[in-house]
């Protein structure tokens, strides 16, 4: 017997206590493909735990698993990391379990590379703006040195009329970053019922703060507070780092899920 628990990357298959780690998958050749490995996989296992070393059933089982992993390693290095939330298109604005600082960042202040040079874990969730992603490469080289976890922000909800609008800002999110991202927030933060669908369908989740920081704001279990830095916004980053530093503040997934979601890149 197998279980198997999904997640954003991978497939966790477990027998007797063992546990085997595949990608994910989603075409139906896809399932039969792992299943077979699964199975020659724990099959060969049991086999050994036995004492059977010299069964020939033992040693074909494990020559197809190896033939297998090599076919498949394209389809392991592909795997994409991006998951629903929610059965439906809906937003999330609040979590359960903690506090989430976001920063929404479409204009560079003065000391913004600095302060990302210099904060410390938990990391606060960047939600970018395309247009700035592309203008700011030494920016988006410290982000991804650190590993800082990044999301894509929006313009206004009205700005989404036309079709092509979102997959293009996405499309901007991916080039960079390598990977579609997680979480979109529109700068207005309202989302039609027609955005919502259009989102829903790249399999990206949308986001919007509880409330907007305040330094002596009190906070609530599941907050998510959002620190606007566009060009009319005023910040002060010591305080910004004083209040991070008074604060339990997780990550989005911890806030939401109750513990945090990592993604692993394989070696081509």
């Amino acid at each position: 017997m197998f279980s198997f628990q999904g997640s954003c990357c991978f497939i966790v298959a477990s027998s007797l206590g063992d546990s085997l780690i595949v990608p994910s998958h989603e075409h139906e050749s896809q399932h039969y493909f792992i299943s077979f490995l699964i199975e020659s996989y724990f099959s060969a296992k049991n086999y050994v735990k036995k004492g059977a070393f010299k069964s020939r059933k033992v040693l074909v089982l494990l020559g197809l698993s190896v033939i297998l992993l090599l076919f498949y390693k394209n389809e392991i290095s592909s795997v994409i990391p991006v998951f629903h939330v929610t059965n439906e298109p809906n937003v999330i604005s609040k979590g359960h379990y903690g506090q989430t600082l976001i920063l929404e960042v479409s204009f560079s202040h003065d000391g913004f590379e600095q302060w990302l040079e210099n904060v410390q874990p938990p990391y606060p969730l960047l939600v970018l703006h395309s247009d700035w992603i592309e203008r700011s490469p030494s920016t988006i080289e410290i982000i991804q040195k650190k590993r800082l976890p990044t999301a894509l922000l929006g313009n206004d909800s009205e700005t989404y009329e036309i079709d092509s609008t979102i997959q293009k800002e996405i499309g901007i999110y991916e080039k960079h970053f390598g990977r579609k991202p997680l979480w979109f927030m529109t700068q207005d933060y309202t989302f039609s019922d027609e955005l919502k669908q259009k989102i829903f369908a790249e399999r990206v989740n949308m986001i919007t703060p509880t409330a907007l920081w305040q330094n002596d704001m009190q906070l609530s279990e599941g907050m998510i507070i959002a620190v606007p830095m566009h060009e009319s916004s005023i910040i002060d980053f010591e305080q910004l780092t004083s209040f991070m530093q008074k604060q339990p503040f997780v990550s989005i997934e911890e806030n939401l899920f109750g513990y945090t979601i990592k993604t692993k890149r394989f070696p081509q």
